[in-house]
């Protein structure tokens, strides 16, 4: 009887504490999906806003812009206000893993003009395991 209640009650600690978005792969996912579609202030639904860097890697010249914003909402404002990438398309580099904190893209056909993709999404685990990003790197085809 005591191993059926802690069953029970394991499962049930799972079940309101478990988080929606519960592996890097599938958070990683669901950023590049709402990126490439316009959509990434929705992801504020699915993750507490908490302060996260977003840094913009140039293809053609050095400088990498820091910004800290803290929700999705404020990172999609400037995306279409920022002077030098409003303009720009939105993709992500071909996926190819996440481990140790990072989820890593690669261009492995190149990249276009006027075109901004995501290339690192690194990430940490919450108190609950759940993950959380941390910092979105993205590549600009200037």
């Amino acid at each position: 009887m005591r191993y059926a209640l802690m069953i029970i009650s394991f499962c049930l600690f799972n079940i309101v504490f478990a988080c929606e978005i519960n592996t890097p792969e599938k958070l990683s996912n669901e950023i590049t999906t709402r990126f490439i579609s316009g959509q990434i202030a929705t992801m504020d639904k699915l993750q507490v806003p908490r302060m996260r860097r977003i840094v913009i890697q140039h293809s053609l010249r050095y400088g990498l812009p820091v910004e800290n914003h803290h929700s999705y909402t404020e990172t999609a404002k400037w995306l279409k206000t920022d002077k030098e990438i409003e303009s720009f398309n939105h993709k992500a580099l071909e996926f190819r893993w996440c481990k140790k904190g990072v989820c890593l893209y690669e261009a492995f056909n190149g990249i276009s003009h006027n075109t901004l993709y995501i290339k690192h999404i690194y990430y940490r685990f919450d108190k609950n395991h759940c993950p959380y990003v941390d910092t979105i790197v993205f590549m600009s085809g200037d």
